[in-house]
């Protein structure tokens, strides 16, 4: 887990590199759907890999 530091900077950094909250938060939904569609895909191989589907 990080540390308070490592937090905080990467909250400078954020808020610095998008001009509004909204911009930070669409950017943080995007890339957890993104994630989220990567593992569905991961999931999707290992059970035709497994015969499943």
């Amino acid at each position: 887990m990080p540390s308070c530091p490592q937090i905080r900077a990467a909250v400078r950094w954020s808020f610095r590199h998008f001009p509004t909250k909204a911009a930070l938060l669409q950017a943080v939904l995007v890339r957890r759907y993104d994630r989220l569609r990567q593992a569905v895909g991961t999931l999707l191989r290992r059970a035709q890999q497994a015969g499943l589907r």
